[in-house]
């Protein structure tokens, strides 16, 4: 019998299709409101978590199958390479995510007939829950950190960039006519912009530092 792929492929090594942050923030949905969680968060749960069953359990020697949204290979142990595979569970996807999220047993499950598995090897006792991070919580995404100016730095700025301004004036100004109205005029000047430099970067720092 020729070997058999269905609606997955069992010839593919362990891998994930499901981002784990997608996958996370899809298992809180879930863990949130079992029975009102959107079905695309649903299908996005089922996969991540059968993601992590296979990259925790690595293996081939037992199929599980979650209709209609994925399965995997996980348990090391002998391979199948054709027909049905010897070991095989297969469950709808709310008793997975009850499996997944540890709110069921494996026994109880198994009893009540809401997990069909056939072989010697398809106990899934001892690799349920998957490991997921704790609490199956989302991490948290990087972002940036917010923009803090340095307030004494500004201030310091704008003393260094005043004395620059008096000292260029005061070489210049014995050269300009009127001197001593210029003198007045620049000192005001020099003061007027040290002042708003100074109120500036204050004012600014305040409105960044509330945001």
């Amino acid at each position: 019998m020729a070997h058999q792929r269905g609606w997955h492929d069992v010839g593919m090594p362990p891998r994930r299709r499901v981002d784990p942050r997608l996958g996370r923030a899809a298992l809180d949905a879930v863990r949130a409101d079992p029975h009102g969680a959107a079905p695309d968060l649903v299908a996005t749960a089922v996969r991540f978590t059968l993601d992590e069953l296979a990259l925790a359990s690595p293996g081939r020697s037992v199929e599980v199958r979650v209709p209609p949204y994925g399965a995997v290979q996980c348990i090391a142990g002998p391979r199948h390479t054709r027909g049905t595979p010897p070991n095989t569970v297969e469950t709808d996807p709310v008793t997975w995510l009850e499996l997944a999220l540890g709110r069921r047993t494996w026994a109880d499950a198994v009893a009540a007939g809401a997990v069909r598995a056939s072989g010697l090897r398809a106990d899934l006792t001892a690799v349920l829950p998957p490991p997921v991070d704790p609490g199956g919580r989302v991490s948290p995404v990087a972002t940036p950190p917010p923009r803090v100016l340095n307030i004494p730095r500004i201030l310091w700025t704008g003393v260094v960039l005043g004395l620059i301004g008096g000292g260029a004036y005061a070489v210049v100004s014995p050269h300009v006519p009127g001197y001593s109205i210029a003198s007045e005029v620049g000192l005001l000047a020099v003061v007027g912009a040290m002042v708003g430099l100074l109120v500036a970067g204050v004012v600014v720092a305040l409105v960044d530092r509330e945001r």
